[in-house]
């Protein structure tokens, strides 16, 4: 199967770790992969790895920090360019801070990247999903939570430093990760996106 007829799939984080796990996986199961990472020295690093363990030409690079929205635009943009079509979507890139940082825009970081991160990334790709789902009959939208979202019941210790808990923090966006999958999945119904 030649690159260009190969479905794509994108996947966050994908430099190391779960991520970079899936992406080897979805290329050995004939994807073409978009690996995104926070830098292009670390998105073509993988690519480099994946495509040695792998096969050439089933990966490709994108970068994005994803606490910057104009990063995302910009990434996403790019990804559109290349593939009008994507397959599946997988929200895997997330950050644990232990001291509490504010990002330019005064988000707390572990919620700019681990919640806000995922649905700028996701809804300006989602006319790519589409056209899939209506070429093939399906495309998917995959987001990584944690079980730590049953512990995520104080919204508060995103804003309050005084109350600021690195671990806290993250099971909050894990939550909101679960409840922006749930508005998905009740706004795509009938599409063909899982």
């Amino acid at each position: 199967m030649s690159a260009e007829a190969r479905p794509v799939a994108v996947v966050t984080g994908a430099n190391r770790g779960i991520g970079y796990c899936l992406a080897a996986g979805l290329g050995r199961g004939g994807f073409r992969v978009v690996v995104h990472a926070r830098t292009q020295e670390k998105a073509a690093g993988a690519v480099a790895e994946l495509s040695a363990k792998v096969e050439e030409g089933r990966f490709e690079p994108v970068a994005a920090e994803l606490a910057d929205p104009e990063a995302i635009a910009g990434a996403a943009e790019e990804i559109l360019r290349r593939h009008p079509r994507i397959r599946v979507l997988v929200n895997n890139a997330g950050i644990t801070n232990w001291d509490r940082r504010t990002t330019v825009e005064g988000f707390e970081e572990t919620l700019a990247v681990n919640h806000f991160g995922y649905v700028r990334f996701t809804e300006p790709l989602l006319p790519a999903l589409r056209a899939e789902a209506e070429a093939q009959g399906e495309a998917r939208i995959v987001s990584l939570s944690s079980g730590l979202h049953a512990k995520a019941l104080d919204l508060g210790i995103l804003e309050d430093p005084a109350r600021y808990g690195g671990r806290k923090a993250y099971a909050q966006t894990k939550l909101l990760n679960l409840l922006h999958a749930f508005d998905l999945d009740r706004r795509l119904e009938g599409t063909g996106i899982s």
